[in-house]
């Protein structure tokens, strides 16, 4: 349970720094600090993002980079804060892989529904 509770705790952690790498308020969304959360080989992340209305699979923080910081620079400012808990489930028998789901995520001066799954380590 112990080793539960620990892990719970660093996804918050993770997610409070994803969080804040995506609000950066009025400065520019520059990407710098996501090496910090994912990991930074070729095929060592797998994320699944709504992008131009349709869904984008993305294998590398270079590929997510090259995709969202363009997209940024049109806004003026932008902040992700959550409007709900956060829950996190963790599947044991599957050590590394974790998910969590945000219901209602603000972003910008705009409302959505965000879902996110984040694989990382040896899956």
């Amino acid at each position: 349970m112990t080793t539960l509770n620990s892990d719970r705790q660093q996804i918050q952690q993770l997610t409070q720094q994803w969080i804040n790498l995506w609000s950066p308020k009025d400065k520019p969304f520059t990407g710098e600090g996501f090496e910090q959360i994912f990991a930074t080989g070729e095929n060592e992340i797998l994320v699944f993002d709504n992008f131009d209305g349709s869904v984008v699979v993305l294998h590398s923080l270079q590929e997510y980079l090259d995709t969202w910081v363009p997209v940024m620079q049109q806004f003026a400012y932008w902040e992700i804060a959550l409007e709900d808990n956060l829950e996190i489930s963790i599947l044991v028998p599957l050590q590394h892989f974790l998910s969590w789901v945000a219901d209602a995520v603000k972003m910008g001066r705009i409302t959505n529904c965000a879902s996110m799954v984040l694989m990382f380590g040896n899956a």
